[in-house]
């Protein structure tokens, strides 16, 4: 794969700065970079194993939760596992029974939801949620590594999440998000009775875009850190 193409265009500036650079020298150069970087990986592969390996015994990983943590919540796709092929692992959820039971007796009924890319030989995405503690503290509730971030996805991470708990289409949970792709969609169909929310953050970020300066940015995080009116008055015992 280390054609002359691909070697002219990484060492381009070293063959500018050195027109005469000979070539026992060019290829000794070549093969130490690309040996160390051999080196390197075959040092991983000792260390941490495959990792083709590692995800053939995902089905025995999560027999082994359901037997040592029963009612915890695991979930393993595949594809082709029909075929006379070894199946491609596609998605895998995970919510263990400890985490359920101590966001319903010890957290408030908000969730955030995010997502982040995986590096690597396997690419991938990892979609997570999370809760807040009664001391203000993150909470992890679940988590699953997927394909692609999409509606599809998102509305099977969801699905999965609120097999776990009894509230009806997401009914008494307030789930907050930056709008990742699909999500919202997803969440229409999965959750539609849960409250919405959005990370300010977020909303900053495009909001600085058209409106700059720092009297728009006063008054938008004063917007934001504001609370609701209440409609009724309350009584007040004296």
């Amino acid at each position: 794969m280390i054609t002359a193409e691909f070697t002219a265009d990484r060492y381009l500036e070293e063959f500018r700065c050195n027109s005469a650079w000979r070539i026992k020298d060019i290829r000794a150069r070549v093969l130490n970079d690309f040996k160390a970087w051999m080196d390197r990986c075959r040092a991983k592969l000792i260390i941490y194993g495959s990792a083709r390996e590692q995800y053939a015994r995902l089905w025995d990983y999560g027999r082994a939760v359901m037997k040592y943590n029963p009612r915890s919540g695991c979930n393993v796709v595949v594809e082709g596992i029909d075929s006379p092929e070894p199946p491609m692992f596609l998605r895998m959820f995970m919510c263990l029974r400890p985490l359920r039971d101590g966001f319903a007796k010890g957290c408030r009924p908000m969730i955030g939801v995010d997502g982040c890319h995986l590096k690597g030989a396997y690419p991938g995405i990892i979609l997570v949620a999370v809760a807040k503690d009664g001391n203000n503290n993150l909470f992890p509730l679940a988590w699953a590594t997927v394909e692609a971030e999409n509606k599809d996805s998102w509305g099977w991470f969801l699905e999965s999440l609120m097999a776990m708990f009894t509230h009806d289409q997401g009914e008494g949970l307030t789930i907050m998000s930056d709008r990742q792709k699909g999500l919202l969609e997803a969440m229409a169909d999965i959750v539609p009775k849960a409250e919405k929310r959005f990370c300010v953050r977020h909303i900053w970020a495009n909001f600085k875009l058209k409106f700059t300066g720092s009297t728009f940015k006063e008054l938008f995080w004063a917007a934001a850190r504001s609370t609701t009116a209440v409609s009724h008055p309350i009584p007040i015992l004296i």
